[in-house]
């Protein structure tokens, strides 16, 4: 499955960026989205938890770049369908 870096905002500086690029993942007819997180990330933890992933992995961070543990998320083709139905455009 394709990985993707982000550049991680400031707090300050939302603007719904994040709900159209995870709505436009699962429009894309995927079978699953797969996502990394920082465990001590939780506004972002939350936000991905709200929209249907749930944690299927948890590492100590030897083999991320942040050398931090993270979580890994993943969000399947029926729970995709379903939240498209329940948030809409």
């Amino acid at each position: 499955m394709p990985q993707t870096k982000t550049r991680r905002q400031s707090p300050e500086v939302y603007s719904g960026a994040g709900t159209r690029l995870v709505e436009a993942a699962k429009s894309s007819g995927v079978d699953a989205l797969e996502l990394w997180c920082l465990q001590a990330n939780t506004r972002t933890r939350r936000f991905y938890e709200a929209r249907g992933f749930g944690a299927v992995r948890f590492t100590n961070g030897a083999d991320n770049e942040e050398r931090m543990p993270d979580v890994r998320y993943r969000c399947e083709r029926n729970q995709i369908e379903g939240r498209l139905g329940a948030s809409g455009p």
